[in-house]
Formats: structure tokens, C-alpha cells, sequence
């Protein structure tokens, strides 16, 4: 019976290790004796942890080539753009949550799909503009200068950029007020 108490194994508890990861750049043999030394150097310092090398490539497919088509200029939405007259240099910034040209040709006073004028006059900065002074602008004459796809923070882009150029054609001073505390 003693016997038996004697030759009991007590079982030692154990804590699991630490796993650690390290992501580096694979260079060739140069990473791989990185890695050695790092494992090296992990086991003496630090033997509660279990250190794990990932090498990871600098080049990528992806990064040789552009797999997605880019969109149209006139296709983009959610942006700030500008216009300026060409014969007098008069401003003009807006925001457009819908396609550029759409917008633009709102302007303009033209359809946006076959480029005519319409008949019904949308009323708008630029177009009294062209009206008044009898001023030719063009769809050239717009320019993107912010892109956002979130509206409220496209007004705030707006608004900005309004306070910061002081375009001549824009009858409000912002979109959005930009007050930091109220």
C-alpha cells in the first residue's frame, strides 16, 4: 500500500505558450537566416513564447496590373467641382452626389445624352451667368477638385473650398454651416 503512494507521478501543470507572428518581407536566403536568428534568439530570451515566421511577398500580381476598368470622367459621382468662365475667369464650385456630366449639363442648359439645348431652363449659377454676359462655357471648362462618397462629408468639402476661394457666381456663402462649437 505504501508502495503505491510512492510511485505516484504528480503531473505538472503546464502553462501554454505565447504564440507570437511576425510578417516580413521575403528577400531570399537573406530571410531565411533572419529567421534562424530570430528563433535563436526568441528561445533564449523568451521560452514562454512560440514565435512563428510569415513571409510575405513585396510583389504581387495586383500590384504589376490595374484589373479594374477606371470610370469615365463624366461617369463619376460624389464630387466637388469647379467652373470657371473662360472669358472672364469667374468661378464657380458645386457638389454632385449624381454623375458629373448629368450635372454639368444641368448647367449648361444642354441634355446630357445628346448634347442639345432643352427647352426648359433649369435656374442656375453658371447658366445666368452665360445668360447675363452672354459668356460661352463649355464642358471643359468643369473640373473635379474633391471626390467623397459620403453627401454630408461632400458638403463639407464644399463648403470649405467656398470659404477658401470666394467663387464669384456662387450666391451662398456654404452648404453646410461649419460651426465647431455652437
Amino acid at each position: 500500500m505504501i508502495k503505491k503512494y510512492r510511485n505516484k507521478v504528480i503531473d505538472a501543470i503546464t502553462v501554454p505558450k505565447k504564440q507570437l507572428l511576425i510578417v516580413l518581407p521575403y528577400l531570399g536566403t537573406v530571410s531565411l537566416q533572419t529567421r534562424t536568428k530570430l528563433r535563436r534568439l526568441f528561445k533564449k530570451t523568451m521560452p514562454f513564447c512560440d514565435l512563428r515566421i510569415v513571409f510575405k511577398s513585396p510583389l504581387r500580381l495586383s500590384s504589376l496590373f490595374c484589373f479594374k476598368d477606371r470610370i469615365p470622367k463624366h461617369l463619376i459621382s460624389g464630387v466637388v467641382y469647379k467652373c470657371k468662365c473662360s472669358s472672364c475667369n469667374a468661378t464657380y464650385v458645386g457638389k454632385s452626389i449624381r454623375h458629373c456630366k448629368v450635372r454639368f449639363c444641368e448647367h449648361l442648359n444642354v441634355s446630357h445624352l445628346t448634347g442639345k439645348r432643352v427647352l426648359k431652363y433649369t435656374n442656375s449659377a453658371i447658366g445666368d451667368h452665360m445668360l447675363q454676359y452672354q459668356h460661352n462655357i463649355e464642358l471643359e471648362d468643369f473640373s473635379i477638385i474633391a471626390k467623397e462618397k459620403l453627401n454630408y462629408i461632400l458638403e463639407i468639402k464644399e463648403s470649405l473650398i467656398i470659404l477658401r476661394d470666394k467663387p464669384m457666381l456662387n450666391k451662398m456663402i456654404q452648404s453646410t454651416p461649419l460651426h465647431l462649437f455652437n
